[in-house]
């Protein structure tokens, strides 16, 4: 079985509502794209994003890049305050953080709210990163 975003095909001769129905797509094993609300005042933009995935961290992560040229949001990056510096669990530079709703291209129709804390380096190695809290969500 190949999975392609939200969609499986299969390689055999079960029919491709066979398969899709007895596979789960939302895993992340076969998602490769999240849509991030653009505007929290503004429900219909949504960006495409490339997520990655990383078991040892809670914390959710987006580049500033995304957040600058994609999602237009860079005054809305909050700075961390104390608190919330020395509770964050993570080796990586934070520039801040920002509230936003995503949702996995996977046909499910659910949405879920993270606060991802965005990257001191403008351009990571990656789109955003969900740690073992977004992936919780994705596998229920």
């Amino acid at each position: 079985m190949i999975c392609l975003l939200w969609t499986c095909r299969a390689q055999s001769a079960k029919s491709t509502a066979d398969i899709c129905s007895q596979y789960k797509p939302h895993t992340r094993s076969c998602l490769s794209r999240v849509d991030i609300l653009a505007d929290p005042d503004d429900a219909g933009v949504w960006r495409a994003a490339k997520p990655s995935f990383d078991d040892s961290s809670d914390e959710a992560f987006i580049s500033r890049q995304l957040v600058t040229e994609i999602l237009t949001a860079s005054d809305q990056i909050r700075p961390l305050d104390k608190e919330m510096r020395s509770a964050l669990r993570t080796t990586k530079d934070v520039y801040g953080y920002i509230d936003r709703r995503w949702r996995p291209i996977n046909g499910s129709g659910r949405e879920y709210r993270t606060l991802f804390y965005v990257s001191s380096e403008y351009q990571p190695r990656y789109d955003v990163v969900l740690g073992r809290d977004g992936i919780k969500l994705l596998e229920t």
